[in-house]
């Protein structure tokens, strides 16, 4: 991530055993061609100014004379995987019931054209069987160019149909075999079925409901609708429908498993893991239940028992993707990067074009300290879905924590692309920039990100910095005044301030700067340090000296 040094360092070039020295190396040269100031030289007894020897010291400066870094906690904005949602691994229309049906055997009373169309309608549905649906519309064809009356020819002609893909021919069927026999259940059902692949979804609950009017005892009709009812969003409806198939057949784990998800779509995580564990106890082996309590488990925080349901689930499918990717997720938010890293590679065996299991990966691997192999992780989710800011968006932090500025740069200009109203990566690029010494283009770069987020004090705080780098010593006092607005704790901005103060001779203000600073952090061993140079300035000497001794005890005890 963007860091910047915030701990005080002393130049090689420093003597060594000079402790006032020491403290002075803290608050280095002021930047910018100010003449050089003079500081009271305190050793022994004070003496009154103007009478003492006088010693020329390097201007204080600006302990935060680069730019802040991006602190993943101060910004909020952790970028990392969440649980993939429930509908991305379970189709949320599966187990809706279709089927074929087989002719009866001949009426006597059948004519022999009836007769010859039943025999040839019986070879479809064997045809059919035996998985020659090509074969078994020739025969439901030629049936019904026998006996055009035959609702059950027409019906099991849909059911093909439906399975080849001509979902309209098999509405066209359905709606023919509903012509001759008003009361066939099944083909209203099975015409819903198509309804809802064709999303119809309104048509599909119509069908549905008559259906279940012709037959009131089937869940699986009840099932259906649940499921179309879930699809408009209606979840709470779906809810309803499921519970009601759960009356007429308590054993039915689909319609369990089902209301499970409705219940998780409404944000009810315990009331879906209630259903998905009662779901196993009506089949222990549904890997799928487990896996989607593993799912909830994660999404309301308990990590831990996210991590054990997925193992579970891939016990009984080693080779189920989703298992090892939702684990990866749920062990880095426990802190274990090396075991989701391993996880995530384990998914990509099994499902090697995931974008964001490459951008998950990669966030695992930047977290171990391997910033070459999480761009490459970065690269490949780019190179699967180029339009993932993220991916950029991360790949400029590693390329940054390498010390490529220009392509970090390059990333970031990339995620504006994608999303231009993106304040984070403007402000992140507003730091690079800063970093190549392009204080232009990083006050161009903060005041953007102040226009959509007015009250970032990172940007203004920035902004000032850069300003004072471009000599702008007034635009750099108001930005670090509007940081302190916002963020009145913001010591470095006080400090700074005071540093620009002391610059223009304003000691007075100097001084009550630094003085806010050290009510917010008694160890600020530069603000001490400078703040006895000012008092040395206003006749305050031992005022000045106390603070210079402070300063010295600090640095002395760190």
């Amino acid at each position: 991530m963007f860091v910047a040094e915030a701990q005080f360092t002393l130049p090689d070039w420093w003597p060594l055993g000079d402790s006032l020295t020491a403290v002075a190396t803290i608050v280095a040269a002021i930047i910018g061609a100010w003449a050089i100031i003079r500081i009271a030289k305190i050793g022994g007894a004070s003496q009154p100014p103007g009478s003492v020897s006088q010693q020329q010291h390097a201007n204080p400066q600006m302990t935060q004379n680069t730019f802040i870094g991006l602190d993943e906690n101060k910004t909020g904005e952790i970028l990392r995987g969440e649980m993939r949602p429930l509908h991305e691994m379970v189709s949320r229309v599966e187990g809706l019931v279709s089927g074929l049906t087989p002719k009866q055997q001949p009426d006597p009373d059948d004519t022999d054209l009836e007769k010859r169309a039943n025999e040839i309608s019986n070879k479809g549905f064997l045809a059919s069987e035996a998985g020659d649906l090509s074969g078994a519309l020739a025969y439901y064809d030629a049936a019904v160019i026998l006996d055009p009356d035959d609702a059950i020819t027409y019906y099991n002609r849909g059911v093909a149909k439906s399975s080849l893909g001509e979902k309209q021919g098999a509405i066209e069927d359905y709606t023919e075999a509903l012509r001759h026999d008003t009361e066939m259940a099944w083909a209203l059902n099975n015409r819903g079925v198509v309804k809802v692949d064709l999303g119809d979804l309104e048509g599909a609950i119509a069908d549905f409901t008559v259906a279940l009017r012709i037959d009131p005892g089937k869940a699986g009709f009840h099932c259906n609708i649940g499921d179309s009812k879930s699809l408009r969003g209606d979840h709470e409806g779906a809810i309803a429908d499921y519970t009601q198939a759960l009356l007429l057949d308590p054993g039915l784990a689909y319609a369990l498993i089902k209301r499970g998800y409705a219940k998780y779509d409404l944000g009810d995580f315990e009331g879906a893991i209630k259903d998905f564990t009662d779901t196993l106890h009506l089949d222990p082996a549904m890997s799928e239940a487990i896996y989607s309590r593993g799912i909830v488990k994660g999404v309301s925080g308990d990590f831990e028992g996210a991590v054990q349901d997925f193992t579970n689930a891939l016990r009984l499918e080693p080779d189920h993707a989703g298992a090892y990717y939702n684990r990866g997720i749920a062990k880095s938010m426990l802190g274990d990067m090396q075991g989701a890293k391993e996880d995530f590679t384990d998914s990509l065996r099994s499902d090697p074009d995931r974008a964001d299991t490459y951008y998950n990966r990669g966030i695992a691997r930047a977290k171990l300290g391997d910033k070459q192999g999480a761009i490459e992780d970065y690269t490949m989710a780019l190179h699967h879905d180029p339009g993932l800011a993220h991916a950029l968006f991360k790949r400029a932090y590693a390329r940054h924590d390498l010390g490529d500025l220009e392509g970090a740069i390059d990333d970031l200009t990339d995620t504006l692309q994608l999303d231009p109203t993106k304040a984070l990566a403007i402000y992140c690029r507003g730091i690079a920039k800063g970093k190549l010494g392009d204080f232009q283009g990083s006050v161009k770069d903060f005041t953007d990100v102040l226009r959509l987020e007015p009250d970032r004090s990172g940007a203004f705080y920035n902004r000032g910095v850069a300003k004072f780098k471009l000599g702008d010593t007034q635009g750099a006092i108001e930005d670090f005044t509007d940081t302190l607005r916002i963020d009145a704790g913001c010591t470095d901005a006080y400090y700074n301030r005071g540093m620009i103060k002391l610059g223009l001779h304003d000691f007075e203000g100097a001084i009550q700067d630094y003085t806010s600073v050290l009510r917010i952090d008694t160890g600020y061993a530069a603000a001490f340090f400078s703040r006895g140079y000012a008092k040395g300035e206003v006749g305050d000497i031992e005022g000045a000296r106390e603070d210079i001794e402070e300063s010295k005890r600090i640095v002395a005890s760190q």
